[in-house]
C-alpha cells in the first residue's frame, strides 16, 4: 500500500495516469533484483550494487547517502528516453516541458519528506542543488527553482571548465564558489541516471564543501535494453501501469 499524495499533488498525479502511465515505469528496489543504490538490474541474486556503484563505493565513501528515482528509461527509442533527452535540446516540445515538470513536482513536493525522515535531518538544515550540465544548460535548474519551496536554498555547484573528464567518479570536475555556506543536508537533482558518475562526482564536491548528508534524486534511470540483466528483468517484470504515489527512495511504500 503507498501513501495518500498531498492535495496540491494529486491534480499532477491524475496528469500523468491518464496520459503518460503507458510508458512511465516506476523504478524498483529489490533485493538481488536491481541494484539497492539506483535500481538497475543485477546480474546475480547475490549481487547488492551493480558494477559502476561498486565502483563508486570503491573509488570513496564521500559519495550519496541515499539515491531516489521515479521512472525508467529505456535506450534509445522508449518514450520516456526521448522524454528526458528532449526536454533539454533546443526546441523541446511544450509536451515534454510539462511532463518533464510534473515528474518533478511529484517527486520533490511529495517525497522530500520522507528524504528527510530517512537522513534524520529537520527542513530548517536543508539546502538543495542540481547536478551542473557539462554543456552550460540551464532548462533543469530553472524548473527546479520554480518548483522549490525555498528558491533561496539552493547551493550553487559549477562544473568546471577545460579540466572536465567525462563518464568517470571526479569530484574535482564540480565546485561550490569559495565562501558559499554549504547545509548540513543536500537535496541534489538530476534529470537522469545512466552511470551515476556525474551525481556521485557532485555528491562529493559538495561533502568536500561542507555537507554532513547528501541525497540525490533524479527523474529517469536510463537503462540499456540490450544489457543481459536488464533484458531479463524486462522480461519478467514486463511494464506495469505508473504508480504515482510510490515512493523514489524506497520504491514502495513513505517510511
Amino acid at each position: 500500500m503507498t501513501s495518500q499524495l498531498p492535495a496540491n499533488v494529486q491534480a499532477v498525479a491524475d496528469y500523468l495516469t491518464a496520459f503518460h502511465s503507458g510508458y512511465l515505469h516506476n523504478v524498483a528496489f529489490s533485493p538481488g533484483i536491481t541494484c539497492a543504490v539506483c535500481g538497475t538490474p543485477v546480474n546475480h541474486a547475490l549481487d547488492s550494487r551493480c558494477p559502476p556503484c561498486r565502483g563508486h563505493l570503491a573509488e570513496s565513501t564521500s559519495i550519496a547517502d541515499r539515491v531516489g528515482l521515479m521512472v525508467y528509461a529505456e535506450q534509445y527509442d522508449a518514450q520516456a528516453y526521448r522524454l528526458v533527452q528532449q526536454y533539454k535540446g533546443d526546441f523541446p516540445g511544450p509536451e515534454h516541458i510539462l511532463v518533464m515538470r510534473s515528474l518533478l513536482a511529484l517527486g520533490l513536493r511529495s517525497h522530500v519528506a520522507c528524504d528527510l525522515k530517512l537522513a534524520g535531518i529537520d527542513y530548517s538544515n536543508m539546502g538543495w542543488a542540481v547536478v551542473p550540465s557539462s554543456k552550460g544548460r540551464d532548462v533543469l535548474t530553472k524548473l527546479v527553482k520554480g518548483l522549490a519551496r525555498r528558491p533561496e536554498a539552493q547551493v550553487p555547484l559549477v562544473a568546471v571548465g577545460d579540466g572536465f573528464v567525462k563518464h568517470s567518479f571526479r569530484p574535482e570536475n564540480f565546485l561550490v564558489p569559495h565562501g558559499v555556506e554549504v547545509p548540513e543536508h543536500v537535496l541534489l537533482i538530476d534529470d537522469s541516471w545512466v552511470s551515476g558518475s556525474n551525481a556521485q562526482s557532485s555528491a562529493a564536491a559538495l561533502k568536500r564543501a561542507g555537507a554532513r548528508d547528501v541525497s540525490v534524486f533524479a527523474v529517469a534511470r536510463v537503462l540499456k535494453p540490450t544489457y543481459e540483466p536488464t533484458k531479463r528483468f524486462l522480461a519478467d517484470r514486463g511494464h506495469p501501469d505508473f504508480d504515482p504515489a510510490r515512493c523514489p527512495w524506497t520504491g514502495k511504500d513513505c517510511p
